[in-house]
């Protein structure tokens, strides 16, 4: 069977009870109706999940034989009259019952009713146990005729009222109160004066509901209702939110906030609680209502937002670090909180920030590991430019790159004597250091250049002597590329032996040399790195 919300009423009732099924019942002098929710849904125009038969003139252990030779039942409402039937062929179960009388509900928490079954109950008694005239509207399958006991039903829908039953209504289940709340916010119906009056005579008795219960009801009316706060504003009005909480702490609520929680608001609505009841009530709300580990961590992101609200919607960069995990759900749910708060959204926020992430910055990585941070500090560095590039508003690269300089004490212009030779990266030298490693391994008679000494020699030999000395005291700017080195080479001269790595970007540093200092380089120079030799010392190496 395909989930309930896809079908209307006529496609899911043919799939879940066959013209089989309905024959065998008619034949052992049973009538079929559809009743409750669904019949009330359909009347408003809105698609139910839910689909509710009721058989009346069979015993239920009858009804149970009929529908095992049509599929699988199952017994767990036995007690409540109810059977829960899986079509042969299909997965989704339907509930179908007989008619019962209720009498007041038992247990902990009212879980449990007194219940009386028997083939001589009539639909109209059934229907007269429920709570409310909305909920107490019978169809009969086979004729499509509404069956609307004492004419209230019907009349209740077309004036949008919610209406009890009977007075008792709320003695035999206390969490009907509840439900008649959620009813007038989900279908954004009034509670009917009486009705409302004895919600309010009745309101302490709600304490004694179990929290899953709650739970239920206050989910529906945040993820069903349009507008949450018409049920909000009954929970307040009927006296039922103290009796709820269990607590005096309340300072109360501006209903006219209230009123701006828009549908599946609930993780703000619950904010707004804390907030209000304060830390130690809000421990009871939160006991009290028991939300699931989805629901509490949402609310746990408002609750969360609101605390460091006064330092958040001051500074831009602190509140883009407070985002910086936010997911866009968690920023929806601070969103409905902001607008009841009658306070500019985060997504608005946003939207009007041009820089909300290192992502956004128009430099990156590369750009730092020129100016020679590596390591730690480019994450710190890019975290820097972040804070500056939000609180000042400018994000051109020049602009972040001098913030981060000052920042850092790089200076960028370095004397000649020191241009002359490359100064290597920590993982560049370790990839020399390796490739040492092995040819000393591979070749005893070698000894290893130190470390210090594993460098990139841009400028040297007779032909620089000149040149360095009129360039003495200049400055110039620092190489802008890596460099990587081709696999060791053996060089001889004599009786000098030597081991050295070439360097592969040849045209890179030709070029940088030559813009630097004006002057081109040997065309026959090698720029390398001299890794072992005989001696250790680098001046042994051959030239």
């Amino acid at each position: 069977m395909k989930p309930f919300k896809k079908y209307l009423y006529e496609e899911l009732l043919a799939t879940a009870l066959s013209a089989d099924v309905r024959d065998a019942i008619k034949r052992k002098g049973g009538k079929i109706y559809q009743i409750g929710g669904a019949v009330r849904d359909d009347i408003l125009g809105k698609i139910s999940k839910d689909l509710d038969l009721l058989v009346v003139g069979v015993e239920l252990d009858e009804l149970g034989r009929i529908l095992k030779s049509f599929g699988k039942v199952n017994l767990v409402g036995k007690a409540f009259g109810v059977l829960k039937f899986v079509p042969e062929g299909e997965t989704e179960e339907v509930d179908i019952s007989v008619p019962r009388v209720d009498s007041k509900s038992t247990g902990k928490g009212h879980k449990d009713f007194e219940v009386k079954l028997g083939k001589g109950i009539t639909l109209q008694q059934d229907q007269l146990r429920r709570d409310f005239w909305i909920n107490a509207l019978a169809k009969d399958i086979d004729t499509g005729e509404i069956v609307d006991v004492e004419r209230k039903g019907m009349t209740d829908i077309k004036n949008k009222e919610i209406r009890m039953i009977s007075p008792v209504a709320f003695e035999e289940d206390p969490l009907r109160m509840l439900r008649a709340v959620q009813f007038a916010a989900r279908f954004d119906f009034v509670i009917e004066k009486d009705t409302f009056n004895e919600i309010k005579k009745n309101a302490r008795s709600i304490s004694s509901v179990s929290a899953e219960r709650f739970n239920e009801e206050f989910r529906k009316m945040f993820t069903k209702a349009d507008k949450p706060s018409i049920g909000v504003k009954y929970l307040f009005s009927t006296g039922l939110m103290n009796h709820i909480f269990s607590t005096s702490s309340l300072r109360g609520i501006d209903l006219g906030i209230i009123d701006k929680l828009d549908k599946k608001a609930f993780p703000a609505f619950m904010a707004m609680m804390l907030e209000s009841y304060g830390s130690k009530a809000g421990e009871a709300v939160f006991n009290t209502i028991r939300p699931g580990k989805k629901v509490s961590d949402a609310v746990q992101d408002v609750v969360t937002y609101a605390a460091k609200s006064v330092f958040l919607e001051k500074d831009d960069f602190k509140l883009v670090r407070f985002l910086k995990n936010a997911s866009d759900k968690g920023i929806e749910n601070i969103d409905a909180y902001l607008t009841a708060k009658r306070k500019p959204t985060l997504s608005s926020k946003l939207k009007r920030m041009k820089v909300t992430s290192i992502r956004d910055l128009s430099i990156g990585g590369r750009d730092l590991t020129k100016l020679g941070i590596r390591g730690k500090q480019v994450g710190d560095a890019l975290m820097y430019a972040l804070e500056f590039a939000v609180r000042s508003g400018r994000n051109s690269k020049s602009e972040l790159l001098g913030a981060i300089k000052k920042k850092f004490g790089i200076n960028e212009e370095v004397k000649v004597e020191s241009i002359l030779k490359y100064v290597l990266s920590p993982k560049e030298i370790g990839t020399l250091k390796r490739m040492r490693d092995d040819v000393v391994k591979k070749n005893p008679d070698m000894k290893p250049i130190d470390d210090k000494h594993l460098h990139v020699t841009l400028a040297s030999g007779p032909g620089w002597k000149k040149l360095r000395s009129e360039y003495k005291g200049a400055t110039f700017s620092d190489p802008d590329f890596r460099i990587d080195f081709e696999s060791p080479k053996r060089a001889e001269s004599g009786n000098s032996v030597s081991w050295y790595a070439k360097v592969k970007q040849q045209k890179q540093f030709k070029d940088y040399v030559t813009d630097l200092l004006q002057s081109d380089p040997d065309p026959k120079r090698v720029f390398h790195v001299s890794i072992a030799n005989k001696t250790g010392k680098v001046g042994d190496s051959v030239a």
